[in-house]
């Protein structure tokens, strides 16, 4: 773990990242943590078992949500609120553990993702931290017209068969393996897993360029999607491989993604590529440094 970073209660499940902060009561919450997903939520059965008491506030969408505050954890087993966002929504569909945390809690501070040691952390401040032996990256925001970031979804390019694609930095892309995937795979039988999504054009390119790369029909439960399997990735200078990335419609990211982005993106980054890395990424600054 680099010095400068506070260390969260974290695991590394199948490429994904899960924290475990256990409140002052001794309680252990369940989080999912996604980069590239929405706000911070709280299941209503662990709100409600903790008392915490609820306000309903007007979000900028104009819709009404419950809402409770940042529950207060013990030292060395803790987690932060957001930077700026602070209450989290209640909200009952979770779909893995009892809380999720999104692009708002990320946004605004220093992240390390360490998929190698499987280590998390946080600087308390963005002053300093070390990337010696590290490659450095830009990474971009959708601002408003005034230069302010709007939202915090980050792009990051990456370099696939000679073409550099942009793409989301999502921690959180989870591919939801069929039976028939699990068996070809051959590697465990985990069901969720964290991927990198390709949008459709994209995908069909690769395939009928490189007929040798290895295609898994009906891979994916969510829309009977495929998986194709990419010999090498390029991310910020440094090569890394192999990459499994599932088939998404273009309309998924072309359209609904891209609204929250400052550019066109053609799917997502995810564990599949970071499960190779030490990744810094430095949301005030807008830079993510590597070392595989």
């Amino acid at each position: 773990m680099n010095s400068t970073f506070k260390t969260l209660p974290a695991k590394f499940l199948w490429d994904r990242i899960f924290v475990y902060p256990v409140t002052e009561s001794g309680y252990k919450i369940e989080f999912y943590t996604d980069t590239g997903g929405g706000g911070m939520f709280l299941s209503p059965d662990v709100s409600n078992d903790l008392g915490l008491p609820a306000n309903k506030k007007v979000m900028e969408d104009g819709e009404e949500k419950t809402v409770v505050p940042f529950p207060t954890f013990q030292e060395g087993l803790s987690i932060p609120s957001g930077a700026q966002v602070r209450d989290l929504i209640v909200y009952s569909e979770i779909p893995w553990g009892k809380g999720f945390l999104g692009q708002s809690w990320f946004a605004d501070r220093v992240w390390l993702l360490d998929y190698i040691n499987k280590e998390m952390g946080y600087l308390s401040n963005t002053s300093s931290y070390h990337t010696n032996g590290f490659k450095c990256t830009n990474i971009w925001f959708k601002e408003n017209q005034t230069g302010k970031r709007e939202v915090s979804f980050p792009r990051i390019q990456a370099k696939i068969d000679g073409e550099t694609l942009d793409f989301l930095f999502d921690t959180g892309a989870t591919v939801y393996l069929t039976d028939h995937a699990l068996e070809t795979l051959n590697n465990g039988d985990e069901v969720f897993r964290g991927t990198s999504f390709i949008t459709r054009s994209i995908f069909e390119k690769w395939r009928v360029k490189h007929p040798e790369w290895t295609v898994i029909e009906q891979a994916d439960r969510i829309g009977n999607e495929a998986l194709i399997k990419v010999p090498m990735v390029e991310v910020a200078g440094l090569q890394v491989g192999p990459v499994w990335f599932t088939r998404r419609n273009d309309a998924n990211f072309h359209e609904a993604m891209s609204q929250w982005m400052d550019k066109k993106v053609e799917g997502a980054l995810g564990g599949s590529v970071f499960k190779y890395f030490t990744i810094i990424i430095d949301y005030p600054n807008a830079k993510a440094f590597f070392k595989c």
